[in-house]
């Protein structure tokens, strides 16, 4: 599975939406196979699957944290999904005719969930009334089954916004990123930048991956000294210092971005800005900013 995604990787050209089309297809459907008896527990060896091929997609090191790879994707865990096969399985199940080994396997499972063992039964029964509807266990049935399961995927997806946003304002990690990042919704920036190194330039500055003293050094607690721009000496190299103050980067500043920064808010403003030209230009400045910074570096 890992080599499909690496080949979907090589098509550097590919939309997002074609990507993730392929994905969701090609690759998905490999990976929940049999989901219908596992898929009601999270696998973590499932999931890095996924999250593999949205790295592998957004060109940023396999370090970087999920939720901010989620976020800007606006992509839910496999989870959420495999749930609902296990679910609409279970309907099924309910329909068989006695006869069938699997309805007979299901009510053995029943038996065991009444006699309170942990099993698949219990565990449908327990994601059921997490989510309301404790009653659907009870009456064994619904009026809609294509209905409730919107409704269900719905709820599983609320359940994950919840915990995502839980996650970036309760770690220090996230610190930046919450500051302009709040909702879970594919961003902009994917149509709007077409050219694939500035496209990536972007990513990584959002995502706080850039090669920045505040980033490379983001652990190396026992050397303050390590975090500071080598350009300026003083101050600490991370995204604000380099979008908005570094002098390093003046002409590019001026060329691309200066007239977006007009207050101490402007740094998060143009990050979280859904216009094409502004993000077109903030690609275009991290870019060649970087460049800058390699070379400077290189000289030093």
């Amino acid at each position: 599975t890992y080599d499909c995604v690496r080949v979907l990787r090589k098509f550097s050209e590919l939309t997002r939406q074609t990507f993730f089309k392929m994905f969701d297809v090609q690759i998905q459907p490999i990976v929940l196979y049999g989901s219908e008896v596992w898929g009601l527990q999270r696998i973590d060896v499932i999931e890095k699957v996924h999250t593999f091929a949205c790295k592998r997609y957004l060109n940023v090191p396999l370090m970087t944290p999920n939720k901010m790879v989620y976020g800007d994707l606006g992509r839910y865990p496999l989870f959420v999904n495999s749930c609902i096969r296990a679910v609409k399985y279970w309907f099924k199940l309910l329909q068989m005719k006695e006869n069938r080994l699997p309805k007979q396997a299901y009510h053995m499972q029943i038996n065991m969930e009444t006699n309170g063992k942990c099993c698949w039964a219990s565990r449908l029964r327990d994601l059921l009334c997490k989510f309301g509807f404790g009653f659907v266990w009870l009456q064994k049935s619904v009026g809609n089954e294509r209905a409730f399961l919107a409704l269900l995927k719905e709820r599983l997806c609320d359940d994950f916004k919840q915990e995502w946003t839980t996650a970036l304002n309760s770690s220090e990690r996230f610190s930046l990123y919450a500051s302009f990042k709040s909702n879970l919704l594919t961003e902009n920036y994917f149509d709007f930048v077409k050219i694939k190194c500035f496209r990536d330039a972007l990513i990584k500055l959002r995502m706080g991956v850039l090669p920045l003293n505040a980033n490379r050094f983001r652990y190396a607690h026992e050397n303050a000294l390590k975090i500071l721009c080598n350009f300026c000496k003083n101050e600490i190299e991370d995204e604000i210092h380099f979008i908005c103050f570094c002098p390093l980067y003046k002409e590019f500043r001026l060329k691309y971005i200066q007239s977006y920064l007009q207050n101490d808010h402007s740094f998060t403003l143009l990050m979280q800005c859904q216009e094409k030209i502004p993000c077109q230009n903030l690609a275009a400045f991290a870019f060649h900013a970087c460049k800058k910074r390699d070379i400077y570096m290189l000289l030093k």
